[in-house]
Parts: C-alpha cells; structure tokens; sequence
C-alpha cells in the first residue's frame, strides 16, 4: 500500500564549516514517503521486472541519487545462475545474467553513473572471479579486474563517481584495504594486515567503506590489544589515517562494541552501530568524522525504537541515516527507519501491507541491508508471508513531489485568464465560475513543478468528472477535465510523477460549486451581494464574482448567482 530526544554532541555540534552547508539542503523529518515496487520474484512463481522463477533472498539494495537501485539476483528464471538486477522507478530488468550455475556473486553496488560492481567467485571458468561491472552506458557487463596479483577475494568492491574501485582485498593470508584505477590498472595499497606486513599495528581489517574522496573506512583490530578491542580509521590513499572512535568491548571507555558493518558519506562522516555501555540498552548509531561526534540516542532512550539489526546504518552526504530496527510497539516490529539523530521516523517494516504488481501483500520479514540517497529516498528489501501469496520485492520510498502550485484557471474573454489557488492541504480552493463546453461541466486544472517533470497518467479518482487530456509545457502540467458535476469536491491524481530523483503520485484537490463568489461552501445572499458590490471589467481582484466568464461582471453573473442560492458543498 502506497502507502525524541535531542542528540548529545561530544566536540564541537553540527552547526560550522561543512555542515552547515549540508543543513542547508538537508531533508527536514518527517518526510512525506510515496512506496514503489521496484522488483518482486519468488521462487518457482511470477515476477515482476524479473522473468518469472527467479529469486533474491538475503540480499542487500544500493540506491544512487538518481532513485536507480541495482540487487544481485541469487538465481535468474528456472536456472540457478546468478544476475544482476538494475531499475527505478517502477521500470527495469535483468542486466546481467553469469551463465553459469556454478558461480557465486556478491551484493551489487551501485554508482551516480549507473555502473553497478559485484564480486563473482568459484565460477566453471576461473579466469571469470573477481570484481565484474555493469555500464549501463553502454549495457554491458564485463570482468573489471582480478589483481592484483595473488589476490583471491575482494569485500565490498565500490566504484565510486571519479571511476575508482574502492575494496578489501584478500590473499593467501593478509589482507588489505586498497584502490584500483581502471583507467591505469594500477593498485593503491592504503594499509595491509600485520600477517602481511610486519610494521603494520593491525590484526584484522573488516569490511571498509568507500567515497568519492578516495578515501576507505574500516574498523580493525590491534596486535597490540586484546581481541576485544577495535579502532575505526578513515585511511587515506597514501597511508596516513585518522582515528574515528575505539574502544573495548569490556571496559570501553567510551565505546564498549562495534558492529562490523560500517558505511562513509562524501564529508567522511562514518556511521556505526555501538554501544556506550556494557548494557545492550547502551546501544546506539553513532556518526564521526574523526573530529566530530554525534551519538543518536539509544535503543532504551524512548525515540521509537527498540533495538538495531546487525545492519549497517547507512548516512547520505545530509547526514541523514537509514537503519532496520524493532519499532517500539508492544509487539515489536522489525522496521526501515530514518533519521536526522533527533527525529527517528519508520517508514515501513514486519506486518505492514504493500502494494504490489500481484495485489497487496504483508512484509513478513525485512531482507538484508538498505541504502539512502542524497534525496533522502530509502531503498530496503522485504520477504512477504507465504499466507500473503509469498515472494521477495524490493521498494523504494522515494519522497512525496510537491507542486509549486496548482489552480483552476480560466479565460475571461478578452480580460485574460484567471486563477483560483488549489491548495493542496488544508481546505480545497473552490471553483466558483461556470464550466466552459456544450454542458459547461469542463474545467483545466494547471500543476506547476519546480522543474520539468514526466508522468505516468492521470485521472479523477474521488468525484464525478474525466481527464480528457493531460499535456506538459515546461516545468506545467495542464490537464483538461469534462463531465464535472457541480456541487462537489473531486481529486485528480497525476500517477508516477518523476521530477529525476523521486517517484510519487501528485493529488489535486478541487471543490466545485458555480456561483460561491466568496468561497465559503455555500451560495447565499452574501454572493449575490459581493458580485453586486464587483461590477465592472474583471480584474485580479474581481474574478471570481464573473462566474458567467466573459471578461465582465454584469447582470448575467448577478443572475446566475441568484439560480444558484441554496446549492452547497457536502
């Protein structure tokens, strides 16, 4: 179906030098979500945007800015080779099929560019593993490398928007975090692990994150410190680093555990799930540059939430994160939030119904980790009920598309057009002047965006009346509505409005009752009196009384006025 406590700031707060520009743009919570099915497969069954048969359990969806997602495919159709699904916006498909039952992929990431990197391994053909991109440029999927050389597996593989792949390599027994430039074919060694260099203070390296500064993320363990402690580092690509956070899992002091799975916006803000107690109710998402600290309040601090899934929370360049979590009903329920920190909103999760190509269905379990967009659009993945009909799909929630402004707009002969304002919240505008046509029952209802927009379809969906055309002029949308009955208050709703980024239906509210001059619902004495008090050539500020438009307010509009006493809306 389409359907708080402050933060606590160590340093300094979010309010200077970068930050401040990124508040600036930044999403203000709530946000007003519109959910599209992007994907749906289900074992042996139907699919939608997948051929029928195919599966995706398990796995985790990256969204770009764009509103594009890219997902692995565990198994495409009636075989059990794996793929590569690419789309947005309700529309895509399979972009990439292994051909191969014997090969294993890794979680698809994708780019600003719509190129998508994956990992493939124990293939028929070993001359096939390693990291694999997808351009959609161009639609094609090829090997991007399988070096360096002695390497036997890469962790999280991201090509970033420059070009550059940014990954955990692995070897026979160290491992590194490293950078690839597939322009040069040259590798950049950022750190390795002690097994594999002996002036290296690090254990263990875990799954890194990677931006558009070159730079990787991860969290490693010290030969130097028991096991239970860990550092989280920002490694630049010559070698230097900057400490995030550490701590032990035993005696903190500050951070007492970390989760393993991290993400890194492209201000170098690092999320991280943790704990700032021995308690499990010390749980809580912090985000650090290093410099920096911001600690979302814990799982026991009453913000609508109860726990954190072993999930990494993932931040946009707002600082804005996404994360799965048990809501706090008295059954909870596993959910996809968001939040600035201070404001935590679910979005969807376990029991809610969604629409889907096949009809509604209930989410009985969420599937891998989501991913967030500079837009704040959360990407997530879910496993429906087998009493609902079954399956996997992926959504996302892409924000709700607010018009400028929209408005019934009519022409008053030689006076020109005018227009009544159509709020979209609130009380509806009220249409006071008489339809044009054979039946004088059409009206032209005109949506005006921030910017060009396309859309799927439109339609009256509450009320008596017909789209008869709906055409776009730029960044406007006029549509042509017939057969609209007096007396009423109606909806057209513009389907799948796509602004570039987001994905919405756009819903316009309209009253229409001929002869309310002053728009309060009903025709009385009061109307008949202002029309009465505006004769003369129509003008901005008389308009509404020439409900007969022609350019005048005379003894017709008066007329009309007085025919029409009585009448209301409902």
């Amino acid at each position: 179906m389409k359907t708080s406590l402050p933060s606590l700031l160590v340093a300094a707060a979010f309010a200077s030098g970068a930050m401040s520009a990124l508040d600036a743009s930044a999403q203000t919570l709530p946000i007003n979500y519109h959910l599209q099915l992007q994907v749906r497969a289900n074992t042996g069954g139907t699919a939608y945007n997948l051929p029928n048969g195919s599966t995706f359990n398990s796995v985790s969806v990256s969204l770009n800015d764009s509103g594009e997602i890219a997902a692995k495919v565990n198994t495409v159709g009636q075989t059990v080779s794996p793929g590569v699904f690419f789309g947005g916006h309700g529309v895509g498909g399979l972009v990439h099929d292994a051909g191969d039952n014997e090969a294993i992929t890794g979680d698809a990431f994708l780019n600003n560019n719509n190129q998508i990197t994956w990992t493939r391994s124990l293939s028929t053909n070993n001359a096939d593993n390693g990291v694999w991109r997808y351009n959609r440029a161009t639609a094609t999927a090829a090997l991007l490398t399988n070096g360096p050389l002695g390497a036997t597996s890469y962790t999280n593989p991201r090509l970033n928007d420059l070009g550059m792949l940014g990954t955990r390599v692995r070897f026979n027994t160290p491992q590194a975090l490293m950078s690839y430039n597939p322009a040069t074919n040259a590798w950049i060694n950022y750190v390795t692990e002690n097994s594999g260099d002996p002036n290296s203070p690090y254990s263990f390296i875990y799954a890194p994150a990677f931006n558009n500064n070159h730079r990787l993320a991860a969290q490693v363990n010290l030969t130097s410190q028991a096991s239970t402690f860990k550092e989280l580092r920002i490694w630049n690509p010559n070698g230097t680093s900057v400490l995030v956070a550490s701590g032990d899992s035993s005696t903190g002091p500050t951070f007492y555990a970390f989760d393993n799975s991290i993400s890194m916006n492209n201000y170098d803000q690092v999320a991280f799930t943790t704990r700032t107690s021995t308690a499990a109710a010390g749980r809580r998402i912090v985000v650090s540059d290093g410099v920096t600290t911001q600690m979302f309040p814990t799982v026991s601090s009453g913000s609508g939430f109860t726990s954190i899934d072993f999930f990494a929370p993932v931040i946009n360049d707002n600082a804005r994160v996404a994360f799965r979590g048990n809501d706090n009903q008295a059954t909870p329920r596993d959910s996809v939030f968001v939040t600035d920190g201070t404001t935590f909103q679910r979005i969807a999760g376990v029991g809610d119904t969604l629409m889907t190509d096949a009809g509604p269905r209930v989410v009985g379990f969420l599937m891998g980790g989501v991913d967030i967009n500079i837009h704040g659009a959360v990407a997530f993945g879910v496993q429906f009920t087998s009493a609902s009909g079954g399956g996997n799909a992926i959504y996302v929630a892409y924000p709700q598309i607010q018009p400028l402004m929209a408005v019934s707009r009519k022409i008053h002969g030689d006076a020109g057009p005018f227009d009544v304002v159509l709020p979209l919240t609130g009380t509806p505008g009220v249409e006071s002047r008489r339809g044009s046509g054979k039946n004088f029952n059409q009206h032209q209802v005109v949506i005006t965006f921030a910017a060009p927009v396309t859309f799927g379809s439109a339609m009256v969906t509450s009320g008596t009346g017909a789209v008869d055309t709906a055409t776009i002029q730029g960044n406007q949308v006029m549509l042509e509505l017939s057969g609209v009955a007096n007396a009423q208050t109606l909806q057209v709703t513009l389907f799948n409005v796509y602004d570039g980024a987001n994905t919405s239906h756009v819903v316009i509210p309209l009253s229409v009752l001929a002869g309310d001059v002053n728009g309060n619902g009903t025709v009385n004495s009061a109307d008949v009196a202002q029309a009465k008090s505006q004769v003369g050539i129509t003008n901005s500020t008389n308009f509404r009384a020439d409900v007969v438009p022609n350019g005048a307010v005379n003894a017709t509009d008066i007329a009309f006025v007085k025919s029409r006493a009585g009448t209301s809306l409902p």
